[in-house]
């Protein structure tokens, strides 16, 4: 049996032996050789808005001519004059609109950068006159609308605000060779995705004085001129 003494001489041996096994462990342990790696795929769902578009609505049929009271056309100058029925409605809103938006928000659709002007003409084509459909063959109350004096005007009212032009005095008059009117236009620089302009249109003409009538005492059906409202788009 080992003394005290022994048994400690034992245990302070046993102590670096037991520390050199662990060392011979650790050393005999090799790296990974192999590279370890993943893949991540992406993406997204990207919402976009609608594109913009000009629209126009609410060009009338028709429009009658009148004079201003009861009296009848007697051989003097006779002026006649009408509007439009309702609410000539020019407006930019999503291609797909059918009507003007109540309350038309800026985010409702885009211009990607490609905004356009508009210009909205009115025009006829051949040569401008008033002409009797009744009584039938009665040509004695036709006449042309020959030049600046004698005319068919067109008047905007109200006109849009700014940045919307006001046409100059003149420009919106129909007669041969000035066949074609602008009520009003907005610069491509303008436009926004909420740009609209509603307005009424005025036409006058006088009935010449001079003119006698074949069937004086009926009363002659004019037709005047077929006017074409049209949006006209541009880049400048």
């Amino acid at each position: 049996m080992l003394s005290l003494k022994a048994k400690r001489v034992v245990a302070i041996v046993a102590a670096p032996l037991a520390g050199l096994g662990l060392m011979i462990s650790l050393t005999g342990l090799s790296p990974a050789s192999a590279d370890i790696s993943g893949s991540n795929a992406t993406g997204s769902s990207v919402g976009t808005i609608p594109a913009c578009s000009w629209h126009l609505v609410g060009v009338s049929g028709s429009v009658s001519l009148v004079h201003s009271d009861s009296s009848k056309y007697k051989g003097l100058d006779y002026p006649i004059s009408g509007s439009t029925s309702s609410s000539v409605d020019s407006y930019v809103a999503p291609s797909s609109a059918s009507s003007k938006p109540s309350s038309p928000q800026a985010d409702d659709c885009s211009w990607y950068g490609n905004e356009v002007g508009a210009q909205i003409t009115i025009a006829t084509t051949g040569t401008p006159m008033f002409a009797a459909s009744s009584p039938s063959s009665d040509t004695s109350m036709d006449f042309t609308l020959s030049d600046s004096f004698h005319k068919l005007s067109a008047t905007v009212s109200p006109s849009c605000d700014a940045p919307w032009s006001t046409p100059a005095a003149g420009a919106n008059d129909i007669y041969s060779g000035h066949t074609s009117a602008v009520a009003t236009s907005l610069a491509e620089s303008s436009v926004s995705t909420t740009s609209n302009c509603s307005y009424t249109v005025g036409f006058s003409v006088t009935v010449p004085g001079g003119m006698t009538p074949t069937n004086s005492g009926t009363t002659y059906v004019m037709s005047g001129p077929a006017l074409t409202t049209t949006l006209v788009t541009s880049n400048s």
